[in-house]
Formats: C-alpha cells, structure tokens, sequence
C-alpha cells in the first residue's frame, strides 16, 4: 500500500515500512512533522523503518540527533532503522561516529 503526504511518501510491506521524504532541506514546519510522524509510526508499527533520502540535499543537526535517538530506541526494541541515499554529510557523520550499530546505510 502506498500514500502520499505533503512531506513523505509511505510504502508499507509485511516487514517494512518505507518512508520516502519529499524535501531538500528541512524547515520549521518539516521538522515538526518528521519528529511528530516518527514518533507515531515508532509507536504504531511493530517493523523496521526504511528512510529514503534521496531528494535531501542538507539535514540539520536537530533532526539529525533525532534520528539517532530514533534508531536507538527502535534498536532496543529488537529493530532497525535504514538510511537509503543518505546526504554526505550524514553519511560522514554516522561513519565517524561508527553509529553503524543503531543504523543501516
């Protein structure tokens, strides 16, 4: 099943959820959505969660500390959250920091 939002566009398979997000760079308004969305789908599914951020050209640090907290609370409750296209600065960010362990790339 596939819906679209004006931020994200959502897949759902019996093991996954896909999250493709529709923006380049976060603003105000994307953040509160993103922290909100997130939070309800971490609460809401029992799956791992896939982020495709192919048409994101910068995250902030904000929504990037966030994300981590994400994936670690989803790696304690025995799931995973994977990164698809991660920006390069991401990229370099969870590699320097070897998050590796909490986050698929």
């Amino acid at each position: 099943m596939e819906k679209k939002f004006k931020h994200f566009l959502i897949k759902e398979s019996e093991h996954m959820i896909q999250i493709q997000f529709l923006f380049s760079v976060v603003t105000p308004e994307i953040e509160q959505e993103i922290n909100g969305f997130l939070t309800t789908l971490y609460f809401g599914v029992r799956t791992n969660i896939s982020l495709d951020l192919e048409e994101v050209r910068y995250l902030d640090l904000k929504t990037t500390t966030y994300l981590m907290g994400l994936a670690r609370e989803l790696s304690l409750s025995k799931r995973k959250l994977i990164i698809i296209n991660a920006p390069l600065s991401l990229s370099r960010f969870l590699k320097t920091l070897e998050i590796n362990k909490f986050v698929s790339l």
